[in-house]
């Protein structure tokens, strides 16, 4: 059933308003009418919606009906008005329907009512239709511009014979014209490229001579001078009249060329980065070559000059020989520097991240470079503040070249005066981290502001006249530069010329789990309040060791020279609180150390003081004056902390009547604790075990000097000069050791072990192979251990590397062939561990603490390593392990380096046989380490025995 037609009628008289009502309703319009008479009530009934036609009087008391359809027509234009009058006035009703009323109905002819109410329902519904399919156009207008909008895609009409243009909104926005502006093919041109223009113009012509379709990308130059690129595409049609007519559409494709030109640079930069990576792998080989072609006869000048040096010279025979070999030392470390630098240019510099101890890495460096500085003149001081700590994870064969660099330079370029290596902990850092800062402080010729920076930058010294007189390469500071920043820090310089140089650098460690650090050890309680009196003339050393001993809990004084300390010595033995210990600088200008210590030896109330010699290069006069003398231990500059609180520690601990009753061998010289690195190794003693040697090497050069060598020692030496008689030679079984140069005619090295490993997994056994070679990086060596060689020497063979080399690979063949269940009686070495403790009973036992809490995580990181058969992981674990384990026991240390190199190899196989040779050994060990003493160490040590 239709709904009644809601009707609002503006009427003062009721009695009308009803007979419209029965009008309509008899006339079958079903309505509902709302009668009002104010102008109120007719907007609020409005507002109120659902109004669908409205009836109005002309004329009312207080409102009348033109100004009711003045209201409509502003806010309800198209609801339907008739006005409902009885007045008979032609013109007023001509007029109310120029206003906007739909009709004038008299109430005098009321029949039209009906009519009229129908007329104007059918006329509005004909209106509605026709505002919803405008609306449905508009918005279709709308989503079009829309989408052309957001596609930057505009459309356009063209005829051709009328030369009329059309464009849509989007195409006025590409264009950048405003849309007031009537386009023509003119100023259409006008925004076409210059470049682009004749172009545009043949297609345009073409186009509308022919009345085809047609396509063309071209560029727009925008008032800005902006370039748009847009792509034109037009279909022709002709009309009745055959007139041709274009529709297209203009897309601004600018986005796209430029993606295009993005990808295409992308393109051209990757191939710049391969190239470069090209060039830089070329570079790299070159390098790698030239130094093969260099190091193969630097091996020959150096090896023959050590050789020649050996034998019996005169003073000016065995000066230049010096000369010689100090030349190629040079030229050997500049061509280390351009490897490394190639490595840094090429980006395949990496760290090689292990623990170490810093004090131990610390005392190698300066004492490499002690006698150099020494030899000057000069003083080395080293200074670790007591907070930094010592056991680190990092690369330490990187912070040593670093430190050797800078504190070289310093040497180098230091006539007088000092240089003082400190290390504190620098800016805080995140939780298992530690920052470190460096300092190198020098008092030499300094470096201008202007030439501060430079000197970091590749081959750059501060002037020509440097190279000239001090020699190098220029590339020392960038390297340790570019190594710096690989370790998270920054270099820095603060000089002045004449006035001396301080380089500082800050470096990022990992800190060890279970830290061990000798300078955190307290010093022992018998040493409190020990009076010290320091003699030394360097003011820095001085208060160095003031600093030291009062940390110590000592109570330390310190004079600069012979005289001062004479007088301190007396006025403290008649005050009856005498010195009990001098620490004593050898060298100084007015009084020489042993002179001033046999001043002290003659005075009986002096002479009770024990007497620590500080020496600066070689031991002064020779160890029986030392020993007349009664010096109780001497040590070398640089001074470790660690070193001279263990030193102290066992001078003091002795009683007097050691010193007078001591053995002929001692004679009351406490030997002082040495890292390995301070140990020499002499190069004509005769080895523990001859060897029979199979040396393949095609230079006859360094073949020769192999075979001195090797002879020296008392080893069989049998020389072949290609791979192919190595690899048959070898097939006698009759060799202890190969050693093998990688780069040989007919076969190389690499495809002689392989055969030798291949003949191995079917015959059994395993013939040692150390790899010779003349390339010094570390993929070359990762090369050589992954073909199946036991170690690596680079040339030019140094005989002490050699020696070690030997030992290292023999020693450890020698325990994986061990039977696996031959109880171990005769573990720990007991001269190894006696220098590691210094002979100090309290830091033995710090020692075997450490070593019995960290061996079974250690252990237990090994076994998971090999379950899980993770090759990295397992040799990760055997390298932090191999330090700890070599400490106490060579054959324990030699199983455990055989391990990490299986495991680097990726032999897991024969790692799980050496982990069963492992843990026989540490089942034992934790127990013979429980029971050591410096006594039992001491009785094994002069036996010639382990420790058990």
């Amino acid at each position: 059933m239709k709904a009644p037609l809601h009707i609002l009628y503006l009427e003062d008289d009721p009695m009308d308003a009803e007979l419209v009502e029965e009008t309509l309703a008899v006339s079958g319009i079903a309505c509902r009418v709302k009668r009002v008479q104010s102008e109120p009530e007719f907007v609020a009934s409005l507002e109120q919606g659902g109004v669908e036609m409205i009836l109005a009087d002309y004329s009312l008391p207080s409102f009348d009906g033109l100004a009711a359809l003045k209201i409509a027509r502003r806010g309800w234009p198209h609801l339907p008005f008739i006005f409902v009058s009885g007045t008979l006035d032609e013109e007023v009703a001509i007029e109310a329907l120029k206003i906007g009323a739909t009709d004038y109905v008299f109430k005098t002819r009321l029949s039209r009512i009906a009519p009229s109410v129908q007329r104007a329902l059918r006329e509005a519904g004909k209106r509605s239709e026709l505002e919803r399919a405008e609306e449905a156009r508009r918005r279709s207008e709308a989503y079009l511009a829309e989408a052309q909008r957001l596609s930057h895609t505009g459309s356009f009409g063209w005829r051709i014979a009328s030369g009329d243009i059309v464009w849509s909104e989007e195409t006025f926005r590409i264009f950048d014209f405003s849309p007031t502006v009537a386009p023509n093919l003119e100023l259409i041109l006008q925004r076409v490229h210059p470049d682009d223009r004749v172009s545009v113009h043949q297609t345009i012509d073409r186009a509308s001579t022919d009345g085809t379709d047609f396509e063309h990308e071209y560029r727009l130059l925008m008032p800005d001078g902006l370039v748009k690129h847009v792509h034109v595409v037009a279909r022709a049609s002709r009309d009745g009249t055959g007139s041709v007519e274009f529709v297209g559409a203009v897309m601004d494709v600018t986005v796209h060329h430029q993606a295009r030109a993005l990808l295409e640079e992308d393109i051209a930069r990757r191939k710049r980065a391969e190239a470069a990576e090209a060039a830089n792998r070329a570079k790299d080989e070159f390098l790698a070559n030239v130094s093969h072609e260099i190091r193969t006869p630097m091996n020959a000048i150096l090896g023959m000059t050590e050789l020649v040096l050996d034998t019996s010279l005169n003073d000016d025979q065995r000066r230049w020989l010096k000369t010689v070999k100090s030349a190629a030392d040079n030229l050997l470390g500049m061509i280390n520097d351009l490897l490394d630098f190639s490595k840094i240019e090429a980006g395949k510099m990496e760290l090689d991240l292990a623990e170490f101890s810093l004090r131990a890495a610390l005392d190698d460096t300066l004492r490499a470079l002690a006698l150099r500085a020494h030899k000057k003149g000069l003083e080395l001081i080293c200074d670790v503040q007591p907070e930094v700590p010592d056991a680190l994870i990092g690369d330490a064969t990187r912070l040593r070249q670093i430190l050797l660099n800078l504190v070289a330079n310093a040497i180098k370029f230091t006539d007088e005066g000092e240089i003082v290596l400190r290390v504190e902990v620098g800016a805080s850092t995140p939780i298992g981290e530690v920052g470190l800062r460096f300092t190198v402080r020098d008092s030499g010729i300094g470096i201008s502001p202007e030439k501060q920076e430079k000197i970091f930058c590749a081959f750059e010294q501060e002037d020509t006249s440097t190279t000239r007189r001090y020699g190098g390469t220029g590339l020392g500071l960038s390297i340790a530069a570019q190594l710096v920043a690989l370790m998270g820090g920054k270099i820095t310089v603060d000089s002045e010329p004449r006035r001396g140089s301080t380089f500082a650098f800050t470096a990022r460690f990992a800190c060890h789990p279970h830290p061990s650090d000798p300078a955190s050890a307290q010093a022992p309680a018998h040493l409190h309040k020990l009076p010290v009196l320091i003699v030394d003339d360097n003011a820095t050393n001085c208060h160095i060791l003031e600093e030291w001993s009062r940390s110590w809990r000592m109570e330390p004084v310190a004079v600069c020279d012979g005289v001062a300390a004479m007088e301190a010595l007396s006025d403290a033995a008649a005050l009856g609180n005498p010195y009990q210990l001098v620490l004593l600088d050898a060298r100084m200008p007015d009084t020489d150390g042993l002179v001033l210590a046999g001043e002290i030896r003659e005075r009986a109330e002096l002479s009770a003081a024990r007497i620590i010699l500080l020496i600066s290069g070689d031991v002064p006069g020779d160890l029986d004056h030392l020993r007349e003398l009664r010096i109780d231990a001497h040590l070398f500059k640089p001074v470790q902390q660690f070193e001279l609180l263990a030193t102290i520690s066992r001078v003091m601990r002795r009683a007097p009547s050691d010193r007078e009753t001591s053995g002929a061998e001692d004679k009351g010289m406490a030997s002082e604790p040495r890292s390995a690195s301070t140990f020499s190794l002499v190069r004509n003693s005769p080895a523990d075990k001859p060897l029979r040697i199979l040396v393949a090497e095609d230079n006859e050069f360094n073949a020769q000097l192999l075979e001195q060598l090797l002879v020296r020692r008392g080893h069989h030496v049998r020389l072949v000069k290609n791979g192919r008689d190595a690899l048959t030679t070898a097939e006698e079984k009759t060799f202890d050791l190969l050693l093998l140069d990688v780069h040989m005619p007919e076969l190389d090295g690499y495809e002689v072990i392989r055969a030798i490993r291949e003949r191995e997994r079917s015959t059994g056994g395993h013939l040692p192979v150390i790899a010779l070679t003349a390339r010094s990086r570390e993929e070359d060596r990762e090369r050589c251990l992954a073909a199946g060689m036991d170690d690596f020497l680079t040339k030019p063979i140094q005989a002490a590397g050699l020696w070690i080399g030997i030992d290292r690979v023999v020693r450890n063949t020698d325990s994986a062939r061990a039977p696996t269940d031959r109880p171990s009686t005769r573990l720990v070495d007991a001269s190894v561990l006696l220098s590691a403790c210094g002979g100090d009973p309290d830091i033995l036992e710090a020692i075997c603490n450490n070593f019995r809490v960290r061996l079974p995580d250690e252990l237990a990181g090994l076994h998971k390593a090999l379950a899980n058969q993770d090759a990295r992981q397992l040799r990760e674990g055997a390298h932090k392990l191999f330090g700890m384990m070599a400490a106490f026991s060579a054959a324990a240390g030699a199983v455990v380096s055989e391990l990490e190199d299986h495991a680097a190899r990726g032999q897991l196989d024969q790692a799980a046989t050496l982990m069963e040779q492992l843990n026989a050994m540490t089942r034992e060990l934790p127990q013979v380490v429980a029971n050591l003493s410096i006594e039992s160490l001491r009785q094994a040590a002069g036996n010639g025995k382990s420790a058990n």
